[in-house]
Parts: C-alpha cells; sequence; structure tokens
C-alpha cells in the first residue's frame, strides 16, 4: 500500500554475480514530512487488522530522514494488537523497538556488538550478544555471522541455536534464510 509523501521513491538494487557475491546499491530515502507519519501508521494498522491472527510483520531497514526514532516501535505494538508476530531488523531506533518487546530482532553481527558492547567473533559470542538483546526486550534474537550462519535464541531456552546452510553463504536475506530454517 503506497502512501503519497510527494518524495521520489528509493531503489535498492543486490547484483549477484556468478560466484555468488552480492554487490548492493542503495540509494537514500526521500524525507518524509510529518503530516505522512500518522497516515502510514493507519495505513499499517489497517492492513495489519486486515492480515490479523498470527501473520508476521517485518520490520526493516534505515528510518527514511523525518521519521521519529518511535516509529518502529510504534509498527511494533501495532502489529501485536492485530495478533501479528513483529520481527524487526533494525538499523535505527533499535532501543526503543526493543522496549516495545518485538517476538523477534534479527541483527547483524556489527550492529550487535554495538548496542550490547559484546564483540562478536563466534557462535558463543554471537549466543552471548543475543541473550543482550532478550535482557532489552526481544522474546527471540538472532545475531547474523555472515557466510558462517544464524545464532538464535529465545526467551527461557537455556540453548542456543547455530544455525548454518550453504545458503547462509550466498549472502540470501535474512528472511529468506530464516524462512528455510523454520521449514
Amino acid at each position: 500500500m503506497a502512501i503519497s509523501t510527494g518524495q521520489s521513491s528509493r531503489v535498492n538494487l543486490e547484483i549477484l554475480d556468478t560466484q555468488g557475491e552480492v554487490t548492493e546499491i542503495l540509494e537514500p530515502g526521500g524525507t518524509l514530512l510529518s503530516r505522512n507519519g500518522p497516515e502510514f501508521q493507519q495505513v499499517c494498522a489497517g492492513a495489519f487488522q486486515t492480515l490479523a491472527d498470527k501473520k508476521i510483520v517485518g520490520i526493516s531497514g534505515s528510518l527514511p530522514p523525518g521519521v521519529p526514532t518511535e516509529a518502529c516501535a510504534a509498527l511494533v505494538t501495532s502489529a501485536q494488537s492485530a495478533n501479528c508476530l513483529a520481527f524487526v531488523d533494525p538499523v535505527a531506533a533499535l532501543s526503543k523497538a526493543l522496549a516495545a518487546v518485538p517476538d523477534l530482532v534479527k541483527i547483524k553481527s556489527g550492529e550487535a556488538e554495538f548496542v550490547t558492547q559484546v564483540a562478536i567473533r563466534d557462535p558463543i559470542s554471537a549466543a552471548l550478544a543475543s541473550r543482550k538483546l532478550l535482557d532489552l526486550g526481544a522474546n527471540s534474537a538472532v545475531a547474523a555471522l555472515g557466510d558462517r550462519g544464524l545464532v538464535g535464541v529465545r526467551k527461557h531456552d537455556r540453548l542456543a541455536i547455530h544455525a548454518w546452510t550453504p545458503l547462509c553463504a550466498q549472502n540470501l536475506p535474512w528472511a529468506a534464510v530464516i524462512r528455510l530454517l523454520l521449514d
């Protein structure tokens, strides 16, 4: 569902070469005006209600200029009020999103190091960082180790899971890898 902002749309490209290496070309997003925020939240809330009953809402990427840092947390709350699971793959405003208690937070190792102050070098340190994300509010957390897979943990579970498939080495989008791991 599109919302007119008067700004050009952002284009992101992922180019996969014959060796499986990915090159990303990411354009900056346009600045959103303060009047667009409430309309965006209302459209999302309506969509969540339409798709309710344990659908997954993925909230991913950076916040466009002009979007308040509370926007990600508001989307988490809105999704969960419609009985949807809220999965967050943030680039910005993670602390606010964690305060809204998302069902899953997936984070790259560099981002996890910044937020948790844990140097991620291997699956064990990734599990420690994931557990810190749980302490900060997430119900489950996944730390991405690039071509070395994912390390995930759920609240109240003693053990973390280190998942790796050959697909991880191909730099597939995290949602595709998690979907394959859950099947």
